[in-house]
C-alpha cells in the first residue's frame, strides 16, 4: 500500500484549527451512517460505559455496566465531515478498496505509557504515524517494534498491549479489520 508521510502535517492542521482534539487519545475518521458531524463517537469503548463505573474504596471496579444500545465496529461505515477532503479521505477511501474496514481511529499513546493487557474480537491494522524505537507492540511472547510508515496487521485477537517508552508521542493509525 502506498506510503502517506503528511499525515502528521494534516493531523496537526486540523488540531491548530479546532476541527479535532484527542479525545480519550483517540480520533475516528468514520461514523456509523447519519453521524458523519460526530467524529468522536467511535474514541471509547463501544461495549462498556466507562463513565458509570462503580469502585469501591480502593479504587478497585466492582461493576462495569455495558451500554443499553451499544454500537460495533462494523457500524462505522461513513467518513467524517471534518476529515473531506484531506489526505486521511484518501487513506479511508483506499483501506475501504482493499479491505472490509470498521473502526479508523487515530491512537495517541503519550510518553511512557502503557495499554491494558487485553484482547480484541478482530485483527488490527497498523500503520505508525509517528513512532520512535522505544515504542513496543507485546502480542503474547512477542514483542516488536512498528516502523514508521510501514502498514501492519496484528493480530490482537491474542493477549496484548502496547507501550510508549520514548519521551514524544506514538500516534497510530489503527483500523479495525472485519
Amino acid at each position: 500500500m502506498p506510503i502517506f508521510e503528511n499525515l502528521e502535517d494534516e493531523l496537526r492542521q486540523l488540531i491548530s484549527k479546532g476541527l479535532v482534539n484527542w479525545n480519550l487519545n483517540q480520533i475516528c475518521l468514520n461514523a456509523p451512517g447519519g453521524k458523519s458531524h460526530d467524529w468522536t463517537l467511535g474514541c471509547k469503548s463501544l461495549y462498556y460505559n466507562w463513565d458509570k463505573v462503580v469502585k469501591d474504596k480502593a479504587g478497585n471496579i466492582v461493576h462495569l455496566p455495558k451500554f443499553e444500545h451499544p454500537l460495533y465496529d462494523e457500524d462505522f461505515i461513513v467518513l467524517c465531515d471534518v476529515f473531506r477532503g484531506t489526505i486521511f479521505e484518501e487513506v479511508f477511501n483506499l483501506l475501504n478498496d482493499r479491505y472490509t474496514i470498521g473502526r479508523l481511529r487515530l491512537m495517541r499513546s503519550v510518553p511512557f505509557a502503557c495499554t491494558s493487557w487485553h484482547k480484541d474480537v478482530s485483527k488490527r491494522l497498523h500503520y505508525p504515524i509517528k513512532t520512535d524505537q522505544s515504542c513496543k507492540m507485546v502480542i503474547e511472547n512477542e514483542v516488536f517494534h512498528i516502523p514508521y510508515n510501514e502498514w501492519w496487521i496484528t493480530n490482537t485477537e491474542k493477549m496484548h498491549a502496547a507501550f510508549n517508552g520514548s519521551r514524544s508521542e506514538r500516534i497510530h493509525l489503527v483500523g479495525v479489520l472485519l
